[in-house]
């Protein structure tokens, strides 16, 4: 009977050690270090919130998609830009999430870009990406005060949603299988419309300039937004002004249904579409 007890407290031990030990790396190692993990899916992700709470001298921040993150890296900033464009499964709550640890940390830009392809605005955290893409980086307690009550609804329709945050889960690329909804043509699911309604409260309280601007989109794909369920006048407005400046390419420019083949062809062309509509927004006073 002794052998017995001996061997369960040492097998508990065991786990309590490996327990605390993986929640210590996880804190002290992999939230500051992912980039060391070249692999890991998803570290653009984990990229951007670290880089989020660092303190820049930038007054011009862009967040956004995989498609933003194309022509501003999060690896590399530019002299004028600092870059927090990472992947549309984290959907405008994780985009929000990333600019509300911006101005936390003490950081006052005066121009904010949303840069963002219009199939990223169905994103409603019901997809097979939203386990590792969301909630494995952000569904942990320093971010659930900023999730709406529809959010967490969304986050428990996901199979095993509360093991996400555990760290052998967490540093894996474990998913659980999760058959996501139908094909939803592009519009702004009710969790975009709560985030860009949060982005614009942000944008009032810290005083910056918000400006949304599409990534371009290949030809076969015609796309209109459909935002007439917007309550705001405001934002219906600015989400009016998106969809007139999208612009579409040649499918032949397109390595996919959204990422270009060679981004740094047209940056010239985002660049200046980013100055028309700073221009158009602000002479709407938007």
């Amino acid at each position: 009977m002794g052998s017995v007890i001996k061997f369960s407290i040492q097998c508990l031990l065991f786990v309590l050690v490996t327990i605390i030990s993986s929640y210590i790396f996880d804190s002290v190692y992999m939230n500051r270090h992912k980039d060391i993990l070249r692999n890991y899916q998803g570290l653009e992700v984990y990229r951007s919130i670290y880089k989020s709470k660092k303190r820049v001298p930038k007054r011009k921040l862009i967040i956004g998609d995989s498609t933003g993150n194309q022509f501003f890296d999060n690896r590399h900033d530019d002299e004028d830009f600092y870059s927090l464009a990472c992947n549309q499964a984290i959907s405008l709550c994780g985009q929000y999430m990333l600019l509300n640890n911006f101005l936390v940390a003490g950081n006052r830009p005066e121009e904010v870009y949303l840069i963002y392809h219009p199939n990223s605005f169905s994103i409603d955290l019901d997809s097979k990406f939203t386990f590792h893409y969301f909630l494995k980086p952000f569904y942990r307690k320093e971010y659930k005060t900023l999730m709406t009550e529809n959010v967490t609804c969304q986050i428990q329709k996901v199979p095993y949603y509360w093991l996400a945050s555990f760290p052998l889960i967490n540093w894996s690329a474990w998913t659980p299988k999760y058959i996501p909804d139908s094909y939803k043509k592009p519009s702004l699911s009710l969790i975009s419309m709560e985030y860009l309604r949060k982005m614009f409260y942000l944008k009032e309280k810290y005083r910056f300039n918000l400006y949304i601007v599409p990534t371009f989109v290949k030809e076969s794909i015609p796309l209109e937004i459909d935002y007439c369920n917007i309550n705001e006048n405001k934002v219906k407005d600015v989400m009016s002004l998106y969809t007139n400046n999208i612009h579409h390419l040649p499918d032949t420019c397109f390595v996919d249904n959204l990422h270009l083949k060679t981004p740094t062809l047209y940056k010239n062309m985002m660049m200046n579409l980013m100055s028309s509509i700073k221009e158009q927004m602000d002479a709407c006073n938007l």
